[in-house]
């Protein structure tokens, strides 16, 4: 038979409440992503990830469509030889991103207004 010691209870207390800090760190701060940046050829659009709607975005190649559908953007059609930024699927989270190169136009996914300004602050880590 295994006896449980009071340490033995501390030092699980200890462990679980570790993990509920962590996670209240890592989960609790979460929002979700509010807004679509478009960028093409210099000029840059934002759309609310809310507003379900068809972008034509003009590149060199022709029109591509963006659509905004259930807070996921994504490439319904570009006049690109190889169709990757179509293939590419959906993208719904802060910071992904599809690109057509050929046509030159870029999508990302940015948080919330606050998020955005976080996100273009140096980190030391990286710096």
């Amino acid at each position: 038979m295994i006896k449980i010691k009071v340490a033995d209870i501390i030092i699980i207390l200890l462990c679980m409440s570790t993990a509920l800090v962590a996670g209240y760190f890592i989960y609790g701060n979460y929002s979700p992503p509010e807004l679509l940046e478009i960028t093409s050829r210099g000029d840059t659009w934002v759309f609310h990830l809310g507003q379900n709607k068809e972008i034509p975005i003009s590149g060199p190649l022709g029109s591509s469509i963006i659509v905004i559908d259930n807070r996921q953007a994504f490439f319904q059609y570009s006049p690109c030889a190889d169709k990757l930024c179509v293939k590419s699927g959906h993208i719904g989270r802060s910071r992904e991103w599809i690109g057509c190169l050929p046509n030159m136009i870029f999508i990302r996914i940015k948080g919330d207004a606050a998020a955005v300004r976080a996100e273009n602050e140096i980190d030391t880590f990286t710096f």
